[in-house]
């Protein structure tokens, strides 16, 4: 006579292992690719600040160089607007990216 005997079969547990095993896989390769994110804004961050910081050190100084006297048109609808100014590109590299940091410096007009 069989009794009714409690608990898993050894099936049972072999693919709930599978299961949880393959949820582990999951998580661990998301988390290492936010990671690896979070620490790609990292870098581009901190080269923005240095070349945000390069391009303050050379607005204030007197003589700005390496700026253009091109003028800038700027659309707006049907109109266009043209802005006497100087522009101020700074590159900056990370993590073998490049971007380019870019300031118009408005002219004084004459008061």
């Amino acid at each position: 006579m069989m009794q009714n005997e409690r608990g898993f079969t050894l099936v049972e547990v072999l693919v709930a292992l599978v299961i949880l095993a393959l949820m582990t896989t999951g998580a661990f390769s998301l988390l290492s690719h936010s990671t690896m994110g979070i620490f790609m804004a990292g870098d581009k961050s901190e080269a923005l600040f240095e070349a945000q910081g390069n391009m303050e050190d050379t607005i204030l100084d007197t003589q700005v160089t390496g700026a253009d006297d091109d003028p800038i048109d700027i659309i707006l609808q049907d109109k266009t607007v043209e802005i006497n100014s100087k522009t101020l590109t700074v590159d900056y590299e990370y993590q073998g990216h490049a971007g380019e940091l870019v300031y118009v410096m408005p002219e004084k007009t004459e008061e």
